[in-house]
């Protein structure tokens, strides 16, 4: 008993001892502004606040008349955007924002940038490149960039870094989208990238919680399993989130698994098991931040119970924000009827609604702001007047190359290039046949061209002129050869010349050209969009 009694103790201590990644330096005004705006608000009101629903800025899947609908009689807190465009976005955004009482909190998945979600953005590498960078530096600095596009568009909340350790070679959802396979290395680049995103004002939130990285099924289709002992979890799978915690970390997402070592009814998702979400994060871990289920109409959960029951078991059991409901007004129906028999009481549901209102404080959203459209219209390399993530994009390039050279212990030369699902590289065996690798020589330790710096210039969904008229206003360099790995030429341009025809077949004489059957299977298969390559001599 005495023993029981002191954990409990040391439990409340530590809650109280906390400090909220939430709060503002100026605590006691932020704390005023929530209260008053709490106090103003109706209990349905209130209740909507706790969802979080998706938007499409896409035409085809708009539904913008139900947005509003949500946001005019169910009062939601916010919308996580999905596939669609940057100004598109910005224009509904701005629209919805102006109808909705209390600021939306607004939400994306931009692991890799707003690429992930959104056509005419610049893509930055899949978290399995950045695995293979050394310096700390650079991850914290693609963090930044990705987080100063977010607030570009408005975006307050970037579901991301993924902290999965990636141990099972057969996990078809996670791959590369993890840092590695070793905990400690994992760790380390995602408090880099969490501290650049939320250094430029985005918060982070760190997902799969208590961990999908070693899963063989994927939680979008159905429940998949954890089997290891609750202490292998607490010591692999939960490490990075330890260490960002104690850091800083803005908020938190929860999966759909079946975690037995932790919660003992089977087959039970972990997104509503009050065990794991408030008894493990909350108390065990001390967190403080924000807590969002995953998405509530993947089939992990969603073949769990009837919509609306999903919700309410989902706010029992300790999160903050319900994403992507199957129903919000079933839910929210479900959630008052709780609050009127009892099972939810107001200090529970305060608790919930104040965090996101003092979520939304500290990002400034008690002054509403539209967003401006004209700074949505190159996201492709630019930030403002800067070229960041140009520079940026190269030295990872570079970086990755060499690690991967190291660990596989040769010389091969790789290309980066960009596809639909990110960022990637082949080695040079894989592109070129072996009489063109006869004909360029390779840098040992950068693996491509000697006299050469490879550079990832710019992105396109096809052959744009764009690049070219960059670069004959001197946009890049005094002379530079252009390398488009989707066709068989190369070009040079130099700035303000008139006849770069001549020197484009001059230059052609002596570089190879890519395997054209690549090149066939690519253009049909796998290449969605256009990377162009900057060889600087």
């Amino acid at each position: 008993m005495r023993s029981f009694l002191t954990t409990i103790l040391i439990l409340i201590a530590g809650s109280i001892a906390a400090q909220s990644p939430l709060e503002t330096s100026d605590s006691v005004a932020q704390q005023q502004w929530v209260d008053s705006l709490y106090n103003s608000l109706s209990l349905k009101q209130k209740v909507g606040q706790l969802f979080m629903v998706q938007a499409f800025s896409e035409e085809k899947k708009l539904q913008k008349s139900k947005l509003l609908k949500l946001i005019k009689h169910q009062h939601i807190g916010g919308v996580i955007y999905s596939s669609g465009g940057p100004k598109r976005q910005a224009h509904l955004n701005n629209e919805l924002q102006s109808t909705s009482k209390v600021p939306l909190l607004v939400g994306m998945d931009a692991e890799w940038g707003l690429s992930m979600r959104l056509d005419s953005t610049f893509a930055f590498p899949w978290n399995m490149t950045l695995g293979a960078v050394t310096d700390l530096n650079l991850i914290k600095k693609t963090g930044q960039y990705i987080g100063e596009h977010c607030k570009r568009l408005g975006v307050h909340f970037n579901f991301a870094p993924v902290v999965d350790i990636n141990t099972n070679p057969n996990n078809p959802i996670i791959g590369n989208r993890s840092f590695g396979q070793n905990k400690h290395e994992v760790t380390q680049r995602a408090l880099a990238f969490m501290q650049g995103l939320q250094e430029a004002g985005v918060m982070a939130t760190a997902k799969h919680f208590p961990g999908h990285g070693d899963t063989d099924q994927d939680s979008h289709k159905t429940l998949p399993t954890v089997t290891f002992s609750k202490q292998r979890i607490d010591d692999v799978e939960i490490f990075p989130y330890k260490s960002l915690i104690s850091n800083g970390l803005s908020s938190v997402m929860v999966a759909h698994l079946s975690v037995p070592s932790l919660e003992n009814r089977v087959n039970y998702p972990s997104s509503l098991s009050k065990e794991i979400v408030t008894n493990y994060l909350k108390l065990n871990l001390n967190f403080e931040g924000l807590i969002f289920t995953d998405a509530l109409d993947m089939k992990g959960v969603a073949n769990f119970s009837s919509p609306g029951e999903i919700d309410l078991q989902a706010f029992l059991a300790g999160n903050d924000v319900l994403l992507m409901s199957n129903d919000v007004e079933q839910g929210a129906e479900q959630i008052l009827m709780a609050y009127y028999n009892g099972r939810i009481s107001e200090q529970r549901l305060a608790h919930s609604v104040k965090k996101i209102l003092t979520d939304g404080n500290s990002i400034g959203l008690q002054t509403k702001k539209e967003i401006d459209i004209e700074d949505t219209l190159n996201m492709y390399n630019y930030i403002g007047n800067n070229k960041k993530p140009f520079y940026i994009i190269n030295w990872l390039a570079r970086k990755s190359i060499s690690a991967q050279n190291q660990k596989k212990g040769k010389s091969a030369g790789y290309f980066f290039y960009e596809t639909s699902k990110g960022f990637f590289f082949k080695s040079i065996d894989s592109l070129f046949s072996q009489e063109q690798k006869k004909s360029i020589i390779f840098n040992d330790s950068m693996g491509v061209p000697e006299g050469y710096d490879l550079k990832a210039l710019d992105y396109s969904k096809d052959n744009n002129v764009n690049v070219k008229e960059k670069m004959k206003m001197g946009a890049y360099s005094n002379r530079t050869i252009l390398f488009d790995p989707f066709t068989t030429y190369y070009e040079v341009i130099t700035p303000n010349a008139e006849k770069n025809e001549d020197e484009l077949k001059l230059a052609g004489k002596n570089l190879p050209v890519l395997n054209k059957k690549f090149i066939q299977e690519g253009a049909n298969k796998e290449f969605t969009r256009t990377t162009y390559y900057l060889l600087d001599k």
